[in-house]
């Protein structure tokens, strides 16, 4: 089956129902733009959507609200990374209570499913794999989203985000629970500029970057992230030089509870203040377990590190905080240096 849009776009389902895609695959030219009260529904993997032209691949709902997409594959064979919205594999853009549920993305030429500006979404129990960029994006002053129980394996950046950049109104309330992470091609869960990232029962195995990242990036003039909640968590893998288990960089009010980190580079607190680390297990380091620099408040409570090939806890240029119950196994026991 093959549409040709006429010019770049084709409106469907803009007066409500459902657009069903029976088992086959749909070739499109351009923009599929779906409307307000409309749900997007195939038959599971049988029912592939592929965009042929790589600028416009997107399945899209523009300014929708109470919306869907469900048991949809998209397919892409793009090669090489664009920036534009309209070639992610799913785009939803100025939307309200919507979702992307039990989709498969299968490459894009950006993201796999992207959400800008748009208000009480959810993308839940996705796969998403061999994207150029980000694998789900949430970003443009989104708010009050849930990405959950989703997948991604391979992604061209970040599996899972929420960004927020200066010069547009700042995401907020993102929820990123039960995840799995699968060798991103930079972190694994990335919470750039964003306000109320909640990060919680993740996986993250082998990303190329960063484990887990609440961060400001000044390359990229975000915001700076406040009141992060980051709870069990598990992180494997992080072995590149200079990355991190975990990176909290130039955020305030950090709250990291129950997070297991093996095989990999340290967890790194830098610029950054009011952050607490509590129950944090962390085996098998590159280097410290814990590394804090010019962080201000920091307090390190409950805390297990075994087999660190560094110091087991490095501080410098610490001011305020706590330190308590540190336990260090086969690892190097000088006393941490708090200025």
């Amino acid at each position: 089956r093959r549409w040709h849009p006429a010019g770049r776009e084709r409106a469907a389902g803009h007066g409500g129902g459902v657009v069903f895609f029976p088992p086959g695959t749909y070739l499109h030219s351009g923009l599929v733009d779906f409307g307000s009260n409309t749900l997007v529904q195939g038959a599971g993997d049988s029912s592939i959507v592929r965009g042929t032209n790589n600028n416009y691949s997107a399945l899209r709902f523009l300014n929708s609200s109470h919306c869907g997409i469900t048991q949809i594959r998209t397919v892409s064979k793009a090669s090489s990374r664009l920036t534009t919205d309209t070639s992610a594999a799913i785009l939803f853009n100025g939307s309200d209570s919507c979702y992307a549920r039990n989709v498969t993305v299968e490459g894009s030429a950006s993201v796999g499913i992207m959400i800008e500006n748009s208000s009480n979404m959810i993308a839940d129990s996705n796969r998403v794999s061999s994207t150029q960029a980000d694998g789900i994006h949430v970003v443009d002053g989104s708010r009050n989203v849930q990405v959950t129980h989703n997948r991604a394996f391979r992604t061209g950046d970040d599996s899972f985000s929420a960004v927020a950049y200066s010069n547009l109104p700042q995401t907020k309330n993102v929820l990123i629970d039960s995840n799995v992470s699968v060798g991103s091609g930079a972190r694994g869960v990335a919470c750039i500029g964003a306000a109320n990232c909640t990060i919680t029962n993740n996986k993250i195995y082998n990303p190329l970057a960063h484990g887990i990242a609440v961060a400001y990036e000044t390359v990229y003039n975000t915001y700076v992230p406040s009141g992060a909640v980051i709870q069990h968590n598990v992180v494997r893998g992080v072995t590149s030089p200079i990355m991190n288990a975990l990176l909290v960089a130039f955020a305030n009010n950090v709250q990291v509870s129950d997070l297991q980190i093996y095989d990999s580079s340290p967890l790194y607190c830098h610029g950054s203040n009011q952050v607490q680390f509590t129950g944090v297990r962390i085996y098998n380091t590159l280097g410290a377990g814990i590394l804090g620099v010019d962080c201000t408040q920091l307090s390190l409570k409950s805390i297990q590190i075994s087999n660190a090939t560094g110091q087991g806890i490095n501080l410098q240029g610490i001011q305020g905080g706590a330190l308590a119950d540190v336990a260090l196994e086969n690892a190097d026991r000088s006393e941490p240096r708090a200025e």
